[in-house]
């Protein structure tokens, strides 16, 4: 958020979408100069927080803000409505509706804006056009339309726009174009139910968005290869590290209504997938609707999302394991999470029984239930609770880092700002935004603090630099892969800075071996 946050106000100030070098696991993190051309996050974020700012008038925080709760909103009605088009009619259905729409966010989503929440809008928005488009009606017996049904591909290929566009806001939302794309291949080539130029329509308005930002970051970003622009590292290499396929599997099916208990873990992996396909194929009855339901184009293209993700995901750590741990990483199951509602007890909607139906909506209220009061009631408690002592900066936000005296710090390290003036932190992104000063992240060892140095130097020119550290005793979330502060100050030789008083001298250090 904070990168985001620096690039939105620079694009508002008229400085374009440019922010400091971020930060990231396993990233080289080279100087290449002060302020760079946003590229290891695409540019689209802080676009619509500027939009928002320029429309609306707000703070960017507030404008950020603002786009968290309708995106929030959007991603309610518009999973509540796909999960109503993927199922039977019924009580039943309308509730499981409701619970997987809850699913897809949490309080988090709303209390710290971040880009995912605009996919987790979008994504369910792109399905329900997807069968405006082919003309699909409703009803789980209904196959797709006869390839007459549209004399033009002009609603395809405007879906594909909207849905390749979406890569301007996260790069792993190419998982969302790529699953559309090969439900209509399988339409076309397979079904024989869509002509090509439909299929074609939409693959040059898919591309079209993502080639565009290709040729953007190409133009204006760092002299880097393309695969570090897309933010997928530097080395690309075959290993599948052991259990990639399980952990994809499980972070998919993990749900978070009574996740503590340990029968979840089977409860949501195993017992519910199992039972959601294979008891309506014990009922002769509920055999047939069964078939209509997961051959309707709506199960198809759910399927074909969850399919996609978890091969992008996989294929990422095979190829790019260097970088993240794709697959571990829950922030990108969230736009589908509601699917596994779709795909798994969707099918027992179909069992012919009333009571059947009626005992389902009983663990389905539960579910609900626990969202209102445990996810969203205690979540909100405990943010009132951080907010009571939480410092609010100058800024308008919340101080994570830096606390006490965040303030503080930050209004004195304004005052030390000038040319000559070089800051390395292991939070440098929020002092940027804080301060206005182009903070650098800290350096691997003393040979690349001396090389950044240098550049700095010619590229500012200034013979002599100030230079200081600013470091939380914390790293917090990144202590995965940063260093500590404390090997931080043996490995420079830091000392604390003398010029200042408690709490600020808990933070602020100088090289005792005059680097600079």
């Amino acid at each position: 958020m904070p990168t985001s946050s620096l690039a939105a106000d620079r694009m508002y100030a008229g400085e374009g979408p440019t922010t400091i070098p971020p930060r990231a696991p396993l990233q080289p993190g080279e100087w290449r100069a002060d302020r760079v051309f946003l590229t290891q996050w695409p540019v689209g974020y802080p676009a619509l927080i500027c939009a928002t700012r320029w429309l609306t008038g707000l703070a960017t925080v507030a404008a950020a803000g603002a786009l968290s709760v309708v995106g929030c909103a959007v991603a309610l009605v518009a999973w509540f409505a796909w999960v109503r088009r993927c199922l039977p009619r019924g009580v039943a259905s309308k509730l499981l509706a409701l619970v997987a729409a809850a699913s897809t966010f949490s309080m988090d989503n709303l209390v710290n804006p971040a880009s995912d929440t605009i996919l987790l809008a979008a994504t369910p928005l792109v399905l329900l056009l997807a069968m405006w488009a082919l003309r699909v009606p409703a009803g789980i017996d209904i196959q797709s339309p006869p390839r007459t049904a549209r004399s033009s591909a002009l609603p395809l290929v405007l879906l594909g726009l909207f849905a390749g566009a979406l890569v301007w806001v996260r790069y792993a939302a190419v998982f969302v174009p790529a699953a559309v794309g090969i439900y209509l291949v399988v339409e076309w080539c397979v079904l024989r139910r869509l002509r090509l130029r439909f299929v074609v329509g939409y693959a040059v308005g898919a591309v079209l968005p993502v080639l565009a930002l290709f040729l953007l970051n190409r133009a204006f970003g760092p002299d880097v290869s393309a695969q570090q622009q897309f933010n997928l590292g530097k080395d690309v290499s075959w290993h599948l590290p052991s259990g990639v396929l399980s952990t994809a599997w499980m972070k998919f099916t993990q749900q978070t209504p009574y996740a503590y208990r340990p029968e979840a873990w089977w409860l949501y992996a195993w017992i519910l997938p199992a039972a959601g396909l294979t008891v309506p194929l014990v009922l002769r009855s509920a055999r047939q609707r069964l078939t209509g339901l997961l051959a309707s184009p709506p199960m198809v293209l759910s399927a074909a999302c969850v399919i996609v993700l978890l091969g992008m995901l996989v294929t990422a750590s095979v190829l790019f394991q260097g970088k993240f741990n794709y697959v571990g990483l829950a922030r990108y199951y969230q736009p589908v999470r509601p699917l596994y509602f779709v795909l798994f007890l969707g099918p027992l909607l179909l069992l012919p029984a009333r009571w059947w139906r009626a005992a389902l909506c009983v663990p389905l209220i539960m579910a609900g239930v626990w969202f209102v009061k445990q996810d969203a009631w205690h979540a909100h408690t405990r943010m009132l609770a951080a907010q009571g002592g939480a410092e609010i900066t100058d800024y308008s936000r919340w101080a994570r880092h830096f606390t006490p005296g965040a303030r503080n710090l930050f209004a004195w390290l304004k005052t030390q700002a000038g040319p000559d003036l070089v800051v390395f932190s292991n939070f440098h992104e929020e002092i940027a935004l804080e301060t206005g000063i182009p903070a650098c992240p800290v350096p691997r060892n003393i040979s690349q603090l001396d090389a950044w140095l240098a550049d700095i130097r010619a590229q500012r020119q200034q013979a002599a630099l100030r230079v200081l550290f600013v470091l939380n005793p914390d790293n917090d979330y990144r202590d995965y892969y940063l260093e500590s502060p404390e090997s931080v100050v043996s490995h420079f030789r830091l000392r604390h800075i003398t010029r200042t008083n408690k709490p600020l001298h808990d933070y602020i250090y100088v090289s005792a071996a005059g680097q600079g």
